[in-house]
């Protein structure tokens, strides 16, 4: 899985894969993509329930066409738990909330980059709540990696929790029932915190854990690796239904 928020990036990464004699899905966003190689499936989104049937790892890109990899402890135990609230991406906010994004770092330049002091000063309320979650969660994310590297997961937690509260009030993403299924995870014992992930609007949260305690959903691991393997357009849209 590769993530990127530039159409330029993901139509190079197409073309290279194109010249092994690769074919894989993307998810644009826009749901067109210039220089498709023929045969490509290109949708406005492809389901992550899809995705995480034909992959055991993912690399996401951040702008800078850079991957790290961080050994995950074995002490950490990932839980993925349905929250019971089904996530329609379509007629979601999620378009308008990538747009919003786009309009921030218009003002401020990229957001992962960007300094808080000049998203700060960004007037628009909502505006600067969406570029002030971006900021902060690339640095999460790198704070998580070098905890994860410690095997602090006490301060990964911490950072899960940071996360949830971001995508819940700057981003804007959670629901309801999301925010109480995270609540309720990381009052469990044992439980180290919690977070929604994907797009939002339903769907799922992941929590970490302690290795000796049991949660409600799926324990998930990392595995010796990822393999390719085609995604038709028939399973794509039976995932969607």
């Amino acid at each position: 899985s590769f993530l990127s928020v530039r159409d330029d990036v993901l139509a190079r990464v197409a073309a290279a894969l194109a010249s092994l004699g690769v074919r894989a899905a993307i998810a644009t966003g826009s749901g067109s993509l210039d220089a498709v190689p023929e045969g490509w499936l290109v949708r406005e989104f492809l389901p992550q329930v899809t995705l995480l049937k034909r992959a055991a790892a993912a690399v996401t890109h951040g702008g800078n066409n850079s991957v790290t990899e961080v050994p995950i402890p074995d002490t950490a135990q990932f839980w993925v738990i349905h929250s019971g609230e089904e996530r329609q991406l379509v007629g979601s906010a999620y378009a308008e909330r990538r747009a919003q994004a786009e309009q921030a770092a218009a003002l401020v330049g990229p957001l992962p980059e960007a300094d808080l002091s000049s998203i700060n000063a960004v007037k628009d309320r909502v505006l600067r709540g969406r570029a002030r979650h971006v900021q902060t969660e690339c640095a999460r994310v790198r704070l998580f990696a070098a905890a994860l590297l410690q095997s602090d997961l006490h301060q990964c937690g911490r950072l899960m929790i940071e996360s949830h509260t971001s995508l819940r009030d700057d981003y804007e993403v959670s629901t309801a029932k999301m925010d109480s299924l995270v609540n309720q995870l990381c009052a469990t014992s044992g439980v180290y915190g919690a977070r929604l992930t994907g797009a939002g609007f339903g769907g799922c949260v992941v929590a970490l854990a302690d290795p000796d305690i049991e949660l409600q959903g799926l324990r998930v691991h990392p595995s010796a690796g990822a393999h390719l393997q085609w995604l038709t357009e028939d399973e794509n849209e039976s995932a969607q239904r």
